[in-house]
């Protein structure tokens, strides 16, 4: 995690400061840590962690593949993140098992490695599933599939 500093001058006389500050806690404690606004973002289809001192890389719906400013500075940081998803789904990973594959209860997709399988370091990829899959109908209007097809298939 980024090394951040909460500076409050008034002693937390400001509710919302202390509810945001609450908020961050709690999300380091059972949920994904700094990646955590990312996995509750629903215009996130995929989220990739690739190494220490590099950028974290996200798939936007509608913008495709941008970089994030989220930038993880240390090796522990990341094995952190990846041994909180493998504790929640009763898993491990390390030397013996540098490899985890698992489905997240927030219905997405995890994969993360740690060295020796990764030689840049720990990795994370997280693969979110959407609230509203498409539909047979939504298939056939972006032309991917056509009527005939899609009741060749019994889809229709």
């Amino acid at each position: 995690m980024k090394n951040r500093t909460y500076e409050n001058n008034d002693n937390f006389n400001n509710l919302d400061d202390l509810d945001r500050l609450a908020k961050r806690l709690l999300e380091g404690i059972i949920g994904y840590g700094e990646i955590d606004p990312l996995i509750k973002d629903d215009f996130l289809e995929e989220i990739m962690i690739n190494g220490v001192n590099k950028p974290v890389f996200v798939y936007h719906r509608e913008h495709g593949m941008m970089e994030s400013n989220l930038v993880f500075k240390t090796t522990d940081e990341i094995i952190s993140i990846i041994d909180s998803i493998a504790r929640q789904i009763n898993r491990r990973i390390d030397q013996e098992f540098p490899l985890l594959d698992a489905r997240l209860v927030v219905d997405s997709r995890v994969n993360g490695t740690i060295p020796p399988i990764s030689a840049d370091g720990p990795s994370i990829t997280i693969r979110k599933f959407k609230k509203d899959p498409l539909s047979i109908i939504d298939i056939i209007n972006q032309n991917t599939l056509n009527c005939d097809l899609a009741a060749f298939y019994g889809f229709v």
